[in-house]
């Protein structure tokens, strides 16, 4: 395989990496459980900005507690190594918890793992969020 080919194929798989952000990111605010199921590894590792850890069912549930009015990213990077992404985050995130009438507004840097199946899908495997301390909370 030469250099450009290998270029190529890692292009190709960031694209398809991004639009599985893009697509983690619609489902958040449509609250599509079923979606976000079927897009993450059964051994997810979730880490919140405020230090909360769930795996996937703790994830999930927790999806039936939050409203997600918003998601704004301002910076995405992505890098593949082989079956691997890794993709650099800074977002703008606006929720509230049902039930309460106050928005949750976080600035976070999130690092998000992403891992290919052998079936060619890519599913998120960790996540690992912080309040980007640039931002007063």
């Amino acid at each position: 395989m030469t250099n450009s080919n290998l270029q190529t194929s890692t292009s190709a798989h960031a694209d398809a990496v991004a639009q599985r952000e893009q697509q983690r990111r619609q489902a958040l605010l449509a609250g599509d459980v079923a979606t976000l199921r079927d897009m993450c590894e059964d051994a997810l590792f979730y880490r919140h900005a405020s230090c909360k850890l769930d795996d996937k069912r703790s994830f999930l549930e927790s999806l039936e507690r939050t409203v997600y009015h918003s998601i704004d990213v301002t910076s995405q990077k992505v890098i593949v190594s082989g079956n691997t992404a890794i993709v650099s985050l800074v977002e703008k995130i606006v929720v509230r918890l049902k039930g309460t009438q106050a928005d949750r507004v976080s600035h976070v840097l999130a690092i998000d793992v992403w891992s290919c199946g052998e079936d060619g899908s890519w599913r998120l495997l960790a996540r690992q969020a912080n309040y980007d301390p640039t931002f007063p909370r």
